[in-house]
């Protein structure tokens, strides 16, 4: 079955968001290698990759779909995740519709197991279910972290899209796997291994290791400018600016708190003079700790029974006792 022709990301992949680069870079990481890392396989288990457009009604594509010619044969189906999605299980209940659509238009697969794999290749951990809930039953699915593979596999990759994807995987930070990765680069022709450093450089970023890259880079005489790296500069900005919003809504909510104090405050003084003016003597004497204890909408409904009160007390019957826990918001 022909694989259909994809676009691959430029010398540096920066011609395109971030996220997306990075799931074009691991069409490029070999089929082989991840069966044998995901599935338990033995080494040297011919893979035979499929398209991954998926169509039925509109086009849907897969990142990953191949036929695993273990002493027991599967299919293979492979989602890469570089950020967290609430609805990845309905996604991966789809794609099996869709796959169990290609077995049928081509009956040698029909029957055949479906082992259905989503692989987290972003920052941090994703705690993800991977399941779903049926009225008839459960549909399951396996999640990886690429952070817990064994490299092994990828180490030995004949092809260095695979090479450098084992920086992703377990001790992947460590000095000794890096530079079994840089020396298998080394012996690549200059252009080539420009562009494979520059991948490579994008997954050391997701893992935070560009300062040990630099290290080993530098002890092994391998000259590449991370910092012009046009791709990994966009994607640095991209972390950049991630932060800059999370500090603009961290100030925006810590100003709304503020103004709510102070709209709380003049409520209070409001309330403790129009009662003051109006009960005189009959004001009780922990009127303000009262109120202080009050959420906003019970100051509100002070201040409207204040109209029709015949007394102070009347009026913040609805309030708390002194002495009770506070509820209003601090």
């Amino acid at each position: 079955m022909k694989q259909t022709r994809r676009k691959k990301p430029n010398e540096a992949g920066h011609d395109m968001p971030p996220h997306e680069a990075k799931d074009l870079m691991f069409k490029e990481v070999p089929s082989a290698a991840l069966a044998m890392s995901l599935g338990d396989n033995p080494e040297g288990v011919q893979v035979q990759d499929f398209p991954t457009n998926l169509t039925v009604l509109k086009s849907r594509l897969v990142d990953r779909l191949c036929l695993v010619k273990a002493p027991q044969p599967y299919l293979m189906h492979i989602e890469q995740q570089s950020r967290s999605d609430t609805h990845m299980s309905e996604r991966m209940f789809v794609y099996r519709g869709l796959i169990l659509n290609l077995q049928l238009q081509h009956k040698e697969l029909l029957g055949l197991p479906v082992r259905q794999y989503v692989l987290y290749t972003g920052p941090g951990r994703w705690n993800l279910d991977s399941r779903l809930e049926l009225e008839d039953g459960t549909f399951r699915y396996r999640y990886f972290h690429a952070e817990d593979l064994d490299p092994t596999p990828f180490l030995n990759s004949e092809k260095p899209e695979g090479v450098i994807f084992s920086v992703l995987c377990r001790a992947g930070t460590e000095p000794h796997v890096l530079r079994q990765v840089l020396q298998r680069l080394s012996a690549l022709p200059h252009q080539q291994r420009s562009d494979i450093l520059a991948r490579l450089s994008v997954w050391c970023h997701v893992r935070n290791s560009i300062p040990l890259l630099k290290s080993e880079m530098a002890h092994m005489e391998i000259t590449f400018d991370i910092e012009n790296n046009p791709f990994l500069r966009e994607a640095l900005e991209e972390k950049v600016a991630e932060k800059v919003a999370e500090k603009v809504a961290q100030q925006v909510a810590e100003k709304v708190a503020q103004k709510a104090e102070h709209l709380r405050h003049d409520t209070i003084a409001t309330i403790v003079t129009a009662m003051q003016a109006r009960f005189k003597k009959d004001v009780p004497a922990d009127l303000r700790e009262r109120l202080e204890k009050s959420a906003q909408e019970e100051l509100h409904d002070v201040i409207v029974r204040m109209a029709t009160a015949a007394t102070a007390e009347e009026a913040l019957d609805i309030l708390p006792p002194a002495g009770s826990a506070s509820i209003a918001p601090r």
